[in-house]
């Protein structure tokens, strides 16, 4: 049953979290999350949101209308910094990115499979590179996908090139 199995993916990201594994973790959950809403299962999707929040920090996966994470950072007189892009955002949107261009539904793109054995050609990982770099306002090499030749590769490689664009 995918309830079961949106359950299990939510455990499955908590055991991960609880042994250091951040970015297992947060796949797991997101996985565990889609099904939820696309049983309509609420109390899975608040499971979820927790989870995630906890992962991210307060306030990540929090809907729009709720707004309880921001007001207490704000009353405890914390000023939030930024920290570079969310891996868990930058990783949803190349796998979205990816599986649009090779043919494949939303979430179906592994992190670890190489871009090329997904289907990815020269052309479309040229389309696949300009399509990213305009998405994240980045200059990105022409090599991208051979030289970050996997969503998990290419999601570090984002994420750490928006906290060096900070430092600058």
């Amino acid at each position: 049953e995918r309830h079961a199995e949106a359950l299990a993916l939510i455990l499955t990201g908590e055991v991960h979290m609880v042994t250091g594994r951040t970015l297992e973790a947060v796949d797991s959950v997101e996985k565990g999350l889609k099904i939820c809403k696309k049983l309509g299962d609420w109390a899975g999707e608040d499971y979820a949101k927790q989870v995630l929040s906890q992962l991210l920090g307060e306030g990540a996966a929090a809907d729009d209308d709720d707004d309880d994470a921001g007001a207490d950072s704000a009353a405890g007189g914390e000023v939030a910094t930024f920290q570079g892009l969310d891996p868990a955002f930058v990783r949803a949107e190349l796998r979205d990115q990816a599986g649009q261009l090779v043919g494949l539904d939303d979430g179906d793109m592994a992190d670890d499979t190489p871009l090329m054995d997904s289907g990815m050609d020269s052309l479309s990982s040229v389309e696949f590179r300009n399509t990213v770099a305009k998405e994240f306002k980045m200059n990105l090499p022409a090599t991208l996908t051979f030289d970050f030749p996997s969503i998990k590769q290419l999601t570090e490689f984002i994420v750490e090139q928006s906290r060096a664009d900070i430092e600058e």
